[in-house]
């Protein structure tokens, strides 16, 4: 929700281990800018990797590669979340508060900036853990920024209907501006309908808010394969209870969940480019994207100042600019005006846009309904062609059997006729 209470919904991605060099060499601003531009994202999520070679033995590395997003996001306009990636953030809380701390510090008036301060808490204690770790860490933050700050759940994330019946407290009250992480793997069976069941809970019956900065559309290792379907069922479900998300992630690993394929350039992927994780990501977060801004030629006024990112009542002030200078406009030339009103119903026609949208999601639909029969087909011969070799193997062995038997009685009537001779 903005400050003029209107639900809000970002979506975007999630960068790689910044570590990594699958995922290091995309922090940077052509690739968001890239992601702005093509893929329509309002939100990108820098995963600064904390252990094995990431922050605690290379801070300044880490730290640079994320203050690099942060500034692109901050000059393209978009969300940023600065997240400390780590599963054992509450061994590190030193470290951590002197990261966030000088994070809030630098960052924390930027509108546009949000904070998670532990990525995936592992199967340990909410109460006696997690909740103390993140009830240290948002006072740090709050001397700097008021911003969202975005708190990791237990089991990797996905207890958010524990930490709704024991919420994060501040100076013995609910803190203000938190939301609690979701994170989910679509293929992963534990992570559909019951897990939904538990988002349900913490959105409905304990009324907390939900930021899901973490899912892929195949299992929870990273591996697997592309369910479309199951993906569908969540990303409805997002849209239903308008929680924002970013899919992990923007890397060219050779694995299911990965968007890019191996050694594609920073920016400019055509479509053989992305994976198929890649493709179904990217068609959904453009079908989401929120229209194009429709103002009038600004080029006489410099209102830079008045539109921040996030910034609605700014872009609200400029469109009344433009309208005022139409209006004055057209009280000198009411036929010119009229034209101008035309031109821009017609550069926004809605309903051709809404219809366009429709005409991809058919298309979409009916590439996936080929893609599963072509897959059933495929799995129809492979089973046929075991069947076959089952019943060659079952010939061979039979045709086997009675040679054995029609040997074994031959030496037996010998051996009869043998001793009748002997008699």
């Amino acid at each position: 929700m903005d400050k003029n209470g209107k639900d809000v919904r970002l979506r975007g991605m999630s960068l790689f281990w910044s570590q990594w060099s699958e995922g290091s060499r995309f922090y940077n601003k052509e690739t968001i800018e890239w992601l702005v531009k093509d893929w329509k994202v309002t939100l990108i999520r820098a995963a600064m990797a904390v252990e094995h070679g990431g922050y605690l033995e290379n801070p300044s590395r880490e730290k640079g590669r994320v203050e690099t997003v942060v500034d692109a996001c901050a000059e393209l306009g978009i969300y940023v979340i600065i997240d400390w990636h780590d599963h054992h953030a509450h061994k590190h809380q030193s470290q951590a508060t002197s990261f966030f701390s000088e994070m809030a510090k630098k960052y924390g008036k930027y509108p546009n900036v949000l904070f998670e301060t532990f990525n995936e808490p592992e199967q340990i204690s909410w109460g006696g853990v997690v909740k103390p770790y993140h009830e240290a860490l948002i006072p740090v933050i709050r001397k700097h920024s008021e911003n969202l700050i975005i708190c990791g759940t237990t089991t990797w994330s996905q207890d958010v209907d524990t930490a709704g019946s024991n919420q994060i407290k501040c100076d013995g009250d609910k803190c203000s501006n938190i939301a609690y992480t979701l994170h989910f793997y679509a293929q992963f069976q534990p992570h559909q309908d019951p897990l939904r069941r538990k988002a349900k809970q913490a959105l409905d019956t304990w009324k907390i808010p939900i930021f899901v900065t973490e899912w892929g559309t195949c299992n929870n290792l990273g591996a697997g394969h592309v369910d479309a379907a199951q993906t569908k069922v969540w990303l409805d479900f997002l849209k239903e209870w308008s929680v924002s998300d970013a899919n992990w992630a923007i890397s060219d690993k050779n694995e299911a969940c990965a968007a890019l394929r191996s050694g594609v350039g920073l920016s400019g992927w055509s479509q053989s480019q992305l994976t198929e994780s890649g493709k179904l990501v990217r068609a959904g977060i453009i079908e989401d994207a929120p229209p194009p801004f429709e103002g009038g030629d600004d080029s006489g006024d410099d209102d830079s100042g008045d539109d921040e990112p996030g910034d609605e009542d700014g872009r609200r002030r400029r469109r009344s600019k433009d309208e005022d200078g139409n209006n004055n406009e057209g009280n000198n030339n009411n036929e010119g005006n009229n034209n101008d009103e035309d031109g821009r119903r017609r550069r926004r026609s809605p309903p051709r846009r809404r219809e366009e949208r429709r005409r991809r999601s058919r298309r979409r639909e009916q590439r996936r309904r080929r893609s599963r029969r072509r897959e059933q087909r495929r799995r129809r011969t492979r089973r046929r062609s075991k069947r076959r070799r089952r019943s060659k193997r079952r010939r061979r062995l039979g045709s086997k059997r009675r040679r054995r038997r029609r040997s074994s009685d031959r030496r037996r009537r010998r051996s009869r006729r043998r001793r009748k001779s002997g008699r």
